[in-house]
């Protein structure tokens, strides 16, 4: 029987943790018979996310049927199962403990969905590590993360971001195929999702085939989502950062104007914890609503500076971003000391052929941020070096940000790259924003390709390169995402001087 939806989610219990080195080699892992597994529980990988300089946080779930929901996913009848992590500094040393810098038991409980969260502390800067879970009998794949650089340097970084990944159409399935292209071909240092991580909706082809409003529905769609090859892959090999749109939820959500006791929106967020490594959690409000911080600032060494926001918890009453993380965002542009300063979010803050997404639909809080955009550009021409990151269009586009959204010929503040979709497609007539000077002077490129006679955008992600001197941006375009063997049709590359005025980032091929 699963928790009820308004349950508080107890703190995590950590049963054991040894210290680093030989200290590990005199844990003991405790693994009960009463935990024994028949079947494999790591059958939705394990994952790493929101590392800082010194720690990081591992994940896995335990489920060894993860659409059955009429087992509990597999784990009918376990109560509280210990779940061992093993954590190294090489993939060999993982097979003993006395070879491990870390060994840690933790605790999975069904109120939690089998999630086990462990923030991972002490670690050393910029460092790559190799981890494992044990639970049941069973050893999950061999995780691989790495910490950020301590600030102070100039370290290059390389990063992905990845949005709108729609599994199914119609009756049919979509491949991750961007994704499988970036997980087996290419190296980065972490992956910034920017949203629709999952789709809430109904369709032949999901499990369940209605959409999604429960604890029990969520976690079989994760578990149909987790269970995909590629996505699995890419948390094996890279840590993550997430921020949420509205699928995760529900369609056009606004976390601002729901209800006191939304009982969708709490198992919709509760399951999102679950399946992601979080280092932060839902907790309750007065009036039973769960909430979790998820905006938060990456710093990479001196190079680079990356906000990202959460607008979905806050759209409606609470403006865009709610009083705090607004004011944070704020702070965070006028002290910004790195290379380059960003802004990662989930709907573009451009304007173009009078369109816009939802920065545009709350001017105040938009001006307040392109002012400060401007003020710190004029101030300190050579050292701010602004650029947004977002999602939600289903189309590429290289454009930039104007201080007038009304206005594309107004003075742009930062560059921007829209992210193409995963697999998501869109309804919108692209065809108008291609029209020449449509989107006015500081609109670039949008990818799509003709077929039929229509246009079509591609789907993908990006790859952005940060250096001292410069910011790289390539597109990772395909039109194969109905293939399950599918590949890349290309990609574009634009880069961006450190020092140089806004509006001057050019392709490059």
């Amino acid at each position: 029987m699963n928790a009820p939806v308004d349950a508080p989610i107890a703190r995590r219990r950590l049963l054991t943790t040894a210290g680093a080195g030989l200290a590990a080699a005199t844990l003991t892992p405790a693994l009960p018979a009463r935990a024994e597994l028949a079947a494999d529980p790591f059958r939705l990988g394990v994952a790493s996310g929101d590392p800082d300089a010194t720690s990081v946080v591992l994940w896995t779930r335990l489920a060894p049927a993860p659409t059955d929901a009429s087992t509990s996913f597999g784990m009918r009848g376990q109560g509280e199962v210990p779940v061992t992590l093993r954590v190294a500094t090489s993939a060999a040393r993982l097979a003993e403990e006395r070879t491990c810098l870390r060994v840690e038991t933790h605790t999975a409980v069904q109120s939690e969905g089998y999630s086990v969260h462990a923030l991972v502390e002490g670690l050393q800067p910029r460092t790559r590590y190799y981890y494992q879970f044990l639970a049941g009998g069973h050893a999950s794949p061999v995780g691989e993360t790495r910490t950020l650089p301590a600030p102070g340097s100039l370290t290059p970084v390389r990063f992905a971001v990845i949005n709108c990944q729609n599994l199914v159409e119609g009756r049919a399935e979509l491949h991750f195929t961007a994704m499988t292209d970036l997980a087996r071909h290419h190296d980065v240092d972490f992956v910034v999702h920017l949203g629709d991580y999952i789709y809430e909706f109904g369709r032949a082809a999901h499990l369940p085939p209605e959409p999604v409003t429960n604890l029990v529905g969520y976690r079989t769609r994760y578990g149909q989502y987790k269970q995909r090859e590629s996505l699995r892959e890419l948390h094996r090999r890279f840590p993550v950062f997430a921020v949420p749109d509205d699928h995760e939820f529900f369609n056009d959500v606004r976390g601002g104007n729901l209800g006191a006791r939304p009982v969708r929106w709490n198992a919709a967020l509760r399951v999102y914890w679950e399946n992601l490594p979080f280092r932060n959690r839902p907790e309750q409000d007065a009036g039973g609503r769960f909430w979790m911080r998820l905006h938060q600032r990456v710093r990479w060494a001196d190079t680079l500076d990356l906000f990202l926001t959460d607008i979905r918890q806050h759209e409606g009453a609470d403006g865009l971003l709610g009083a705090a993380q607004q004011a944070e965002l704020l702070e965070f542009l006028d002290t910004s000391d790195a290379r380059f300063t960003a802004i990662g979010t989930q709907s573009p803050m451009s304007s173009w052929a009078g369109r816009g997404g939802m920065w545009r639909s709350h001017p105040g809080v938009r001006r307040q941020v392109t002012d400060r955009l401007l003020a710190r550009k004029q101030a300190d021409p050579r050292g701010f070096n602004p650029v947004v990151l977002a999602g939600d269009l289903h189309c590429g586009m290289v454009t930039h940000v104007q201080a007038d959204p009304d206005d594309v010929a107004s003075t742009p503040v930062a560059t921007e790259f829209v992210n193409a979709a995963m697999t998501s497609g869109s309804a919108t007539n692209w065809e108008q924003v291609l029209a020449a000077g449509d989107g006015g002077p500081g609109f670039l490129a949008a990818y799509g390709y003709t077929d039929g006679g229509g246009w079509n955008q591609y789907n993908g992600l990006t790859v952005h390169t940060v250096t001292g001197t410069s910011w790289t941006t390539t597109y990772h375009l395909t039109n194969q995402i109905r293939d399950p063997q599918g590949g890349m049709s290309g990609t574009r590359t634009w880069m961006l001087r450190h020092g140089a005025r806004v509006g001057s980032v050019r392709s490059t091929g």
